[in-house]
């Protein structure tokens, strides 16, 4: 129940002047709307009048204009503890843009937390009411792809001692084009004729010759199924995969650059054509944006206005999620977009990187750390762990529920921390079974659902008999996950959903210390107690869900 919504409705006050204290003393809801008014302390003392007449609130006073709100937990708990998880109403549609990286090899620790954040933001935004498609912009034409097509044309052979570090997934479409990428670019580095091939083939692909780009777009379509195959391992799924090559081909590119031509700012600079934005915060660029280069191909800017027109006749809402290096050419998109014209709601969801304790990657030098081998080795520690204390589990499930743990541990590790800070991972810290971790929100709901299974949930209860102190807390956050729901759509941040979850964890650890379920004598307070634990199991199930996480059967 979104009790401050409750409130905003029918006290006529905007939900920002609601807030909820760190110290519960002061209320369970504190509204501080009174500091708008002339007479603060009169009208504060009106809208406790006002307030103690609702169903939701139990007591209410105000301490100087401030009015502190003491809700009936009585009658929230039994609304709370009686109602389904219901998805949010029809909020529109909206396109969410995430992963995205560029298909020269296998995807890495350093770009996962784009897919992570991006599939996160899909599971809240449809869950929070929005018909949600997630888009996958193919990169197929950039320099790095030419270079392996031309590795592949001229069959240059991958490095032994590559293939074998990385021989179980040698076989692996990704980790074969990484392969032939690093020996390609050392070639190429070391010779200027191979270089000027390569130019020549980005020049032909850019300026719109067929051949040439469906041969390049071929070697980065090969590429991506085998990181497609990784991201649907991890429960990462798309609607649709664009390739920027189509924007070539379908002439749309070029019809943009028409229109950006008729602009008072369209500017030529050495036989270039360039947009100036000068005026709009970009002095970075001497002259001007290019969007033509002297020789008339294309650069990715103007495939990407091209690509975004297209998307916009999908949604009346987009949302891209971008490393935090891509902030200055994202607000030029934005900015050339509203120079063409086009009124688009578009945002972006910003993040900082991820490094692996110990290790520096370089795709290029062939030095990389593919979340294939990070899952697999996560699955080997969790595996260890589970034939240990369940001595005659069967291998493949034990497997099975190894992978579940490994990658809510990959997940959660990621999605807990604040989108625009660094991230340092490491395999020991995940791991943790206490703790702000996956696996030990994951163990809490496997306990909730292990006590379920030994009672029936009642149909009739009556949540005035939670007196407890740890009943309450449980049940207050509990009634929290709407507004976590609502803030992490607002500020596009999955990790109100992790930070969440953990504490939900940790108040049921509390409760189920302190509060026998099924061994409690008073039927009265034992039907409580189960449907208090049949909903946080509900809640939690679908907090964990919101991260792309699953419940093992055992742990």
């Amino acid at each position: 129940m979104d009790v401050i919504s409750e409130l905003s409705k029918k006290l006529n006050i905007p939900e920002k002047f609601f807030e909820i204290p760190k110290d519960t003393s002061m209320g369970d809801i504190a509204c501080k709307y009174a500091f708008t008014k002339e007479n603060k302390i009169k009208y504060a003392e009106q809208l406790v009048k006002k307030a103690l007449k609702l169903k939701v609130v139990e007591t209410a006073r105000n301490v100087g204009p401030y009015v502190n709100i003491f809700l009936s937990w009585t009658q929230i708990g039994n609304e709370l503890l009686k109602a389904d998880i219901l998805k949010g109403k029809n909020k529109g549609k909206i396109v969410i843009e995430h992963t995205s990286t560029n298909p020269t090899g296998p995807i890495h620790i350093g770009r996962l937390r784009n897919s992570l954040i991006g599939d996160s933001l899909c599971r809240i935004y449809d869950f929070y009411g929005f018909d949600v498609k997630k888009h996958y912009y193919v990169n197929d034409i950039g320099r790095q792809v030419a270079i392996i097509t031309w590795g592949i044309e001229n069959k240059i052979k991958p490095v032994k001692e590559l293939i074998e570090k990385y021989d179980k997934y040698k076989n692996k479409p990704d980790f074969k084009t990484f392969f032939t990428y690093v020996e390609a670019y050392k070639k190429i580095s070391k010779n200027i004729k191979f270089d000027s091939e390569i130019d020549d083939m980005l020049r032909k692909s850019e300026s719109g010759d067929e051949k040439t780009l469906r041969k390049i777009s071929k070697t980065a379509r090969n590429c991506l199924k085998g990181i497609n195959k990784t991201l649907m391992d991890m429960g990462i799924k798309f609607n649709s995969f664009d390739y920027e090559s189509e924007f070539i081909l379908n002439k749309d590119a070029f019809r943009i650059a028409k229109q950006l031509e008729k602009l008072k700012e369209f500017r030529v600079i050495e036989g270039a054509k360039a947009v100036d934005l000068s005026e709009f915060g970009f002095g970075k660029r001497s002259g001007g944006t290019v969007f033509l280069r002297q020789n008339g191909t294309t650069v990715y800017l103007l495939r990407d206005i091209a690509y975004h027109l297209w998307k916009a006749k999908k949604a009346s809402r987009m949302l891209n999620v971008l490393g935090e290096d891509h902030k200055f050419e994202f607000n030029e998109l934005k900015t050339l977009l509203k120079l063409l014209g086009k009124d688009i709601n578009l945002d972006a969801c910003h993040y900082s990187f991820v490094t692996l304790k110990d290790a520096k990657m370089s795709t290029r030098k062939g030095i990389t750390a593919p979340v294939d081998r990070l899952v697999d080795e996560g699955i080997e520690k969790v595996y260890k762990r589970i034939i240990e204390t369940n001595k005659n589990i069967k291998t493949e499930r034990a497997r099975k529920i190894a992978k579940k743990i490994a990658v809510g541990a990959v997940k959660y590790s990621i999605l807990k921390i604040d989108k625009n800070k660094q991230i340092s991972f490491s395999w020991d810290d995940a791991l943790k079974f206490e703790g702000e971790t996956g696996p030990y929100c994951q163990y809490a709901c496997v306990r909730a659902k292990k006590l379920l299974k030994k009672t029936e949930i009642p149909s009739r209860f009556d949540a005035s008999y939670l007196v407890l102190n740890e009943e309450k807390e449980l049940l207050r956050y509990l009634n929290e996950f709407e507004n976590i729901v609502k803030e992490a759509v607002v500020k596009n941040e999955p990790s109100a959903i992790a930070h969440y979850m953990y504490k939900l964890a940790y108040y049921f650890s509390k409760f189920y210390e302190s509060a026998p379920v099924l061994s409690e004598q008073s039927r009265y307070i034992r039907n409580a107690r189960i449907r208090l634990v049949y909903t946080f199991s509900k809640i939690l199930e679908k907090s964990l869900n919101l991260l792309g996480i699953e419940v093992p059967a055992i742990m």
